[in-house]
């Protein structure tokens, strides 16, 4: 096997294990909202919980999670039966079946644990990064996805945990005469949210590239982005494809205008 195929392989398994663990955890999520509000309110919405449980045991089963695929396929059994109200819906039924969503959030945190930053392939020391990106989210799991996702192509990329680190990192690089060629900023962060430091790098003159990442899709939510000044806008957690199509629309952007600029 080449070595860069080697790369390859290594940056499809940490990618596929880091997207199976992000979509596991919300599908988990928002099925064990909807059994809390059948357990403490008497509302929820069993055919959601159902539909989300399918998904989660197919995508279990292609993964090779056996036991986990069996975990799925019993609660799909006493879902169906409360869903055609073959079974009543008493609140020891609902406490087994959140047990069962634990164990299941319980593998993905313990695969999350095992997918460390240090799987990213190292590039070689003969070579010379030609594109610098700055990753502004808290999320570690994100943080390793997106390493995954660039690890192997001519990018560098630094990180920041928050809004806060992202913006004194940017203007630094800037004023150093190495600014980054774009800005991944997440939208909900502590200390300074993504819309605050990017709208903060805007009023400061910051004119890079910067592009919005976000779990919430509504259209509020992408003009709320385009408001503080983004460029983009992606849903998170987003595809390696669809990181890379964006990055290199904005690339060529870029390029094509220091271009123009040297020449006036």
């Amino acid at each position: 096997m080449t070595g860069g195929n080697k790369v390859e392989n290594t940056l499809d398994r940490v990618s596929d294990s880091l997207r199976y663990v992000l979509d596991t955890r919300h599908r988990i999520s928002l099925a064990v909202r909807e059994l809390q509000g059948l357990l403490h309110y008497g509302e929820g919405n069993i055919n959601s919980v159902l539909h989300l449980i399918s998904e989660q045991e197919q995508v279990s089963r292609t993964a090779g999670f056996g036991e986990l695929s069996r975990i799925c396929e019993g609660m799909q059994d006493l879902l169906a039966e409360i869903y055609m109200q073959e079974r009543p819906l008493s609140p020891s039924l609902v406490a087994d079946l959140l047990s069962s969503c634990e164990k299941i959030r319980k593998h993905a945190d313990s695969m999350a644990g095992e997918t460390s930053l240090s799987e990213k392939p190292s590039r070689s020391s003969g070579s010379r990064p030609v594109t610098r990106v700055l990753l502004v989210d808290d999320d570690r799991d994100i943080q390793r996805l997106m390493l995954a996702y660039l690890s192997g192509s001519d990018i560098d990329v630094t990180l920041a945990e928050n809004g806060q680190a992202g913006v004194r990192i940017a203007l630094v690089a800037q004023a150093n005469g190495e600014p980054f060629d774009v800005i991944l900023m997440d939208m909900q962060m502590p200390v300074m949210d993504g819309c605050r430091a990017t709208k903060f790098l805007r009023d400061v003159g910051y004119e890079g590239v910067i592009i919005a990442q976000t779990a919430a899709t509504l259209e509020y939510d992408r003009r709320k982005c385009v408001d503080a000044g983004c460029d983009e806008y992606m849903a998170k957690p987003t595809s390696r494809q669809t990181l890379l199509d964006t990055l290199s629309k904005y690339l060529s952007l870029s390029t094509n205008a220091a271009r123009a600029k040297k020449k006036s």
